[in-house]
């Protein structure tokens, strides 16, 4: 499943983006902006030495969430988290997972990165997450846009994103999103062509440095991951972040 998150800033896109991360058991992060902490479950890598064995790690459970602030080209650190992603998919195609990208654009995310592109279209459809923070719709190229399953769409005013949003949503939803107040948004679930508007930012108000504490209940997860926000999440590969 993938979600792209588009929003101005200070309109909580990268906020939202870590609430929808935590109701999920493992997360492995691509952070440029260095927005997202080490604590006892996460680690945080800087090199490709470092990320790949934190991913080791996570792999054996060992922590639940690795972050990757490259130091050096965000080009060439996203394809080594591309390649992460395509691993974790081809060895763990049960174990649910957010791949958490901030900030994503076309600088790096470049559409002939073959293993991102194979992440996209390959993932377990309710067991791989991917999710996607942006400023604009333009900032995804028309191959990422085309593979996008959910949209949460803060704020849209210029003409250019309104045209991308009557596109790849409805004209109807392009008129809602002129209109919305600072941390409200459009859900658009694209598997459906239905939307819903969120205007209770205080659901999914966290901090973004550190995972959200959520207990999970004992079960066998066939209740899914329930809505956003608001139902209660669960350890379950099955579901959708949104019903």
């Amino acid at each position: 499943m993938v979600y792209a998150i588009i929003g101005r800033r200070k309109q909580g896109k990268s906020t939202l983006m870590r609430f929808m991360g935590s109701r999920v058991p493992a997360r492995m992060i691509f952070d440029p902006r260095r927005m997202f902490r080490a604590d006892a479950h996460a680690v945080v890598a800087t090199t490709r030495e470092e990320f790949e064995l934190a991913c080791d790690r996570l792999l054996d459970q060992d922590v639940s969430e690795v972050v990757y602030s490259p130091s050096g080209s965000l080009q060439h650190g996203f394809g080594h988290f591309s390649e992460q992603m395509k691993r974790w998919i081809e060895e763990e195609p049960n174990r649910p997972i957010a791949f958490m990208i901030d900030e994503a654009n076309k600088d790096f995310l470049d559409t002939d990165n073959d293993a991102f592109q194979w992440a996209m279209r390959c993932c377990h459809w309710e067991i791989h997450q991917i999710m996607l923070t942006t400023h604009r719709p333009v900032d995804l190229t028309t191959k990422v846009r085309a593979l996008v399953d959910h949209w949460c769409l803060f704020a849209v005013r210029q003409e250019h994103d309104l045209g991308v949003v009557r596109e790849r949503c409805s004209v109807e939803v392009a008129n809602i999103v002129q209109q919305l107040a600072m941390r409200e948004f459009v859900h658009w679930d694209d598997t459906t062509g239905r939307y819903e508007i969120k205007r209770d930012a205080e659901s999914w108000r966290c901090t973004i440095g550190s995972p959200v504490q959520i207990e999970l209940p004992d079960d066998d997860g066939s209740a899914g991951l329930g809505s956003l926000p608001g139902d209660k999440p669960v350890a379950a590969p099955q579901g959708k972040l949104f019903m």
